[in-house]
């Protein structure tokens, strides 16, 4: 004889492992650190590479200003202010990151 119940929770299984679930389960095989630190790996390239883009658009778009004054400036001053940008925006990023991660790893689990 076929319990009904049962007959229903495995049709809802089947449909949550085919929709939302499908996400899930891809998350879920992974152990929590390794899935934070997999996302904290892309994060540190995307930044790295987001943020040297934005400078480069910044100084192509000042470049005649940057020429004519570059004997003035302080280059020093100049490329520690660019890494310290530069960190505070990883490290911005790498948080929210980190938590965005460990709660969806959290939901995935339950």
């Amino acid at each position: 004889m076929v319990d009904e119940k049962k007959i229903g929770l495995m049709t809802e299984l089947a449909r949550y492992e085919s929709g939302e679930g499908k996400e899930d389960l891809r998350i879920i095989k992974h152990r929590r650190s390794d899935y934070i630190g997999f996302g904290l790996l892309g994060n540190f390239f995307l930044i790295t590479f987001g943020y040297i883009l934005l400078w480069g658009v910044v100084v192509s778009y000042y470049m005649e200003y940057f020429l004519e004054n570059l004997h003035k400036m302080n280059i020093t001053a100049l490329a520690a202010g660019f890494i310290i940008g530069y960190l505070f925006f990883l490290v911005l990023y790498s948080v929210v990151t980190y938590i965005r991660r460990y709660k969806r790893y959290e939901k995935a689990k339950k």
